[in-house]
């Protein structure tokens, strides 16, 4: 996460689901669902990723928003370990409260930085998908901070949404897209603005 870039809101969404390829795990890695006592290893991988100022702020945020979800979190929330038993990163398949009911969205991605380029960010967005199942689209939220996975999503076949949104979360399309251009290789921005919708 590049903090150092102006924030703006964006949106992504699956629906065309010819263009997305499943990723699996890498050899030594293995799945893992959510049981309470994860609480501090979730916080201590979001806030390692800078999605938090610390492992504390993350824990109040998380029991905050999801205090007696614990039915929803053990199918939803879900991480990635290696063959030592170490959390390396984790994701959630969720049911976000929209006007038209309730949609799928994806969560809360996260990698630890020392298990990065090994493809568990793709691995992690696979096994979302597998939970949600691909009747219906997919929805996430992410922002500028974040314009490394944008490119990720939109190679796992996301596209980046100009208008359209979901739940209680902002478009800002335009002003992303102006922020995130001196960040990313003409390719990569080209690779982006090519699944805009």
């Amino acid at each position: 996460m590049d903090k150092s870039l102006p924030y703006a809101d964006i949106i992504m969404k699956l629906s065309d689901y010819s263009r997305y390829s499943p990723m699996r795990l890498p050899d030594g890695f293995y799945f893992k669902r959510y049981q309470p006592s994860d609480r501090s290893e979730w916080a201590a991988i979001e806030a390692e990723c800078l999605e938090f100022d610390s492992a504390d702020d993350a824990l109040t945020a998380f029991d905050k928003r999801y205090n007696g979800m614990e039915k929803e979190l053990a199918e939803g929330l879900f991480f990635v370990l290696n063959s030592d038993g170490e959390y390396c990163g984790t994701c959630m398949a969720w049911r976000d409260k929209d006007p038209r009911g309730y949609v799928n969205a994806l969560h809360w991605l996260a990698v630890r930085p020392k298990f990065r380029s090994l493809g568990l960010s793709k691995a992690l967005i696979s096994e979302t998908v597998r939970l949600l199942g691909t009747a219906e689209p997919i929805y996430l939220h992410t922002q500028t901070w974040s314009y490394k996975a944008v490119y990720i999503y939109t190679q796992m076949g996301f596209d980046i949404l100009k208008t359209e949104t979901f739940a209680h979360y902002i478009n800002e399309y335009e002003k992303a897209m102006s922020l995130i251009k001196p960040a990313l290789s003409p390719e990569r921005y080209n690779t982006i603005l090519k699944r805009a919708k």
